[in-house]
C-alpha cells in the first residue's frame, strides 16, 4: 500500500486529537448491550448493524507466513506481521450450486466463500496451505466451521487479499447468502437514514483481537485519503480511532454512510492509536 506524505498528515492529525474513551471502546460481540454509541446515531440502528456483520465475520489463522513479506509497512516504520498470526476476514461472496449467476469465481463445480482481508494478514498464495478459516467463533463454546484455505489473491500494493475457501455443507453455504443479503439490506437502509448528516465520522468494526472470540470496535474519527479515481469510482484509505490490535488485521471498517456495503476497507496496521486501512472502493 502506497503511503505519501499527505496520509501521514492525517495519521498525525488523528494522533494528536484527543478522543474520549466511549468512543473508542472494545467489547465483547455478545455483549452488545453494552455498547455505548455515539450522539446522533441511534443504538439500535448500530446494534443491528454490528449483529449483521459480525454473522459474516472469520476468524483466520495462518501457520507459517511467507518469507516474502517486508519488515516493515511502506512508508512506516511499523513492522509487518510475521510466523505464527491470526487475522480476521470477512465473507463477500458464496458460490454454491443452484445459486445466482454472476459470481466472479471461477466456474466450476466446487461450493466455495470468498473471504476479503488484509494483506497483513495473508500475504500471497504461498501462505493458503498454511492457512485455516474459522467461522461462527461467537464465544469460547461456539459451534465453530473449519475450513481450509484453498487459493489466495492478493494485491501487495493495495494491501487487500481475497482468500477462497471450500465449502462442503449446502445448508451452510444457503444460510451465508442469506446473511450476506440480509446485511446488504440492512445497510442500504441505515445509509438513507444517516447519509446527509454534516459529521459523518462513526466507524466500527468487528473483530478477533488476539485470536480471541469476537469483539466490536466503535470509534467516531474517521479521515479519508484518495489514492485514485476511474470512472465514477474512488479508490482509497481510510485513517481511525479504533481499539485495535494484533488478530485485526483484515477486519472491516464499516461506516453507516458508504455507499456500498460489500466494499468495505480492511484494516491493515495500527501507526500509534491510529488504524490505517488498505485501499478499497468507493462510488462517488
Amino acid at each position: 500500500m502506497t503511503q505519501d506524505g499527505k496520509l501521514k498528515i492525517l495519521i498525525a492529525d488523528l494522533s494528536e486529537n484527543s478522543i474520549n474513551d466511549r468512543t473508542s471502546q472494545s467489547i465483547p460481540f455478545t455483549d452488545l448491550g453494552c455498547l455505548d454509541v455515539p450522539e446522533g446515531y441511534e443504538p439500535d440502528d448500530i446494534k443491528n448493524i454490528v449483529q449483521a456483520l459480525g454473522k459474516l465475520i472469520v476468524k483466520i489463522v495462518v501457520t507459517e507466513t511467507s518469507p516474502r513479506r517486508p519488515d516493515v509497512y511502506p512508508g512506516t516504520t511499523v513492522q509487518y506481521p510475521k510466523g505464527s498470526i491470526t487475522g480476521t476476514g470477512r465473507i463477500d461472496f458464496v458460490k454454491f450450486k443452484g445459486a445466482s449467476p454472476g459470481t466472479r469465481m471461477a466456474e466450476d463445480d466446487n461450493d466455495r466463500i470468498k473471504i476479503v482481508t488484509s494483506t497483513s494478514a495473508v500475504f500471497d498464495q504461498s501462505e493458503a496451505q498454511h492457512t485455516t478459516c474459522i467461522l461462527n467463533y461467537d464465544t469460547e463454546t461456539s459451534d465453530v466451521i473449519v475450513l481450509s484455505c484453498q487459493e489466495v489473491v492478493a494485491d501487495v500494493e493495495s494491501g487487500r487479499c481475497e482468500i477462497f475457501c471450500a465449502i462442503d455443507d449446502p445448508d451452510v453455504a444457503q444460510q451465508l447468502v442469506r446473511e450476506i443479503y440480509a446485511f446488504t439490506r440492512l445497510h442500504d437502509s441505515t445509509r438513507i437514514k444517516y447519509n446527509t448528516r454534516t459529521q459523518q465520522n462513526l466507524v466500527l468494526t468487528v473483530s478477533h483481537p488476539d485470536g480471541l472470540p469476537k469483539h466490536v470496535s466503535i470509534g467516531s474519527q474517521y479521515k479519508q485519503q484518495t489514492q485514485y479515481t476511474t470512472s465514477g469510482i474512488t479508490n482509497s484509505i481510510y485513517v481511525y480511532r479504533l481499539n485495535l490490535g494484533n488478530g485485526c488485521c483484515g477486519a472491516p471498517i464499516y461506516r453507516p454512510e458508504k455507499f456500498t456495503a460489500m466494499s468495505l476497507h480492511p484494516h491493515s496496521y495500527m501507526d500509534g492509536s491510529v488504524g490505517v486501512s488498505a485501499v478499497e472502493y468507493e462510488k462517488i
